[in-house]
Formats: C-alpha cells, structure tokens, sequence
C-alpha cells in the first residue's frame, strides 16, 4: 500500500522535537481524507482534493493549545501500517492516531497561523515547505521544554 496524507495539529514542543530528533514521536492525533468512490477518473481527482482540503481543515478548526500563541498544522506521508484510524463523528474526513514514529522525510509542509493573536479559523495559514522548518521554528520563538 502506498503512504497516506495525515493533517496533524501540533505544539511547538513536538515541531522542536521534529527538527532536533529528525522524527515525530508516536503516537499524535491527526486527520486524513475519507476515501472517495472512483466513479470516473476526471471527477475523481476533484473529489480527491476537496476530500484533502476537508482533511486539513478539521486540522486546523483545532485551537491552539494553552500558552501556545499560533496553531501548528503539519502534512505528512505515514506509511501503511503506520496510522490507525479512530472511530469518529465527523463525516468530513477520518480521524487517525500515528502507531509508528514519523521521520522528518516523511513530512511535506509545516502551516502556521499568520499572526499570534489569531484564534481557530480567524487567521490564514502560512504555508512552508518541510525544509524551511528551521524558519519556522525561528519565527515561534523560543520553545520551553
């Protein structure tokens, strides 16, 4: 089987341990796309991608944890056999807790709140590409341990 895109909210802690251990520790709660049927190859590959967005967003309707000032998303590869989905109410997309530790490699993007007064939903998110998590990192701040 091949990897599937996992949405997970995370702390500056877990995105420090990220850049310094060069993986995420398990487990971490995260989302992915609820399957879509493949009906027809043209509007497949739409369904695909709303079913991504819907994915990301439940991610980011997470709030920002106490005494953390922006919302953390990041998009990884988890392997098969690397995730297990949790049962849910939310028909949007699937929730999944990582059963494997993450590499850094299997990681594609890192998205931040554009500004730290920002709450859930009220701020767009910034987007960075995984090899810019030391700028990212340098624009959270310090990190208490």
């Amino acid at each position: 089987m091949r990897p599937r895109r996992i949405y997970l909210p995370l702390t500056p802690g877990q995105l420090d341990d990220l850049a310094t251990r060069r993986q995420l520790t398990s487990p971490v709660d995260a989302y992915a796309a609820r399957p879509t049927p493949r009906a027809e190859t043209r509007s497949a590959a739409g369904a695909d991608e709303e079913a991504e967005y819907l994915a990301f967003e439940a991610a980011a309707r997470q709030p920002a944890r106490p005494g953390q000032a922006r919302r953390i998303i990041a998009s990884a590869d988890a392997p098969a056999g690397g995730y297990r989905e949790v049962p849910t109410t939310a028909g949007d997309c699937v929730s999944v807790v990582t059963t494997e530790d993450l590499p850094l490699r299997a990681f594609v993007s890192i998205h931040i709140d554009e500004q730290t007064s920002a709450g859930a939903g009220e701020a767009d998110l910034l987007w960075y590409d995984i090899t810019e998590l030391d700028t990212v990192l340098e624009q959270l701040g310090p990190v208490e341990k």
